[in-house]
């Protein structure tokens, strides 16, 4: 694999299971992240990412064919989590962010750990604020 997530030639299946490996390692936790940042719940997110891994997996003999590794599994964590979402109907699908759902969005725009920490930023405000004692007249 070169340093632009490019998959360029796989001969055998060993070399097949450690570059599929490899793309596992890479991935799995910013995808969790990004899965994260669309479905708010860390198990679906864990479902969601789980999913995407499977059906590599499953079509592992044409990972040669894929281009860039990295847009691959944003673009099949997005649209797995938007199925997920819609199936469990915990979100109505008029809810769901038109950033998700557009396809022309660019997926560097999104940055689920910016959006974590801006979640984890407001909760701390939020709970100094409340600590805040009454304002004195």
């Amino acid at each position: 694999m070169s340093k632009k997530n490019k998959i360029l030639h796989i001969d055998n299946e060993q070399h097949l299971k450690k570059t599929f490996v490899s793309i596992y390692e890479e991935n799995f936790e910013r995808l969790i992240r990004y899965a994260f940042s669309i479905t708010k719940e860390r198990g679906l997110a864990e479902d969601v990412v789980s999913e995407v891994f499977t059906n590599l997996w499953d079509k592992r003999h044409r990972l040669n064919k894929i281009r860039e590794i990295k847009f691959y599994l944003n673009t099949s964590v997005r649209n797995q989590a938007i199925n997920i979402i819609t199936k469990n109907a915990k979100l109505p699908v008029s809810k769901i962010s038109n950033e998700f759902i557009d396809y022309n969005t660019p997926i560097d725009i999104i940055d689920p750990e910016k959006l974590l920490m801006g979640k984890e930023l407001e909760e701390i405000v939020s709970k100094m604020v409340s600590n805040l004692p009454p304002q004195a007249g």
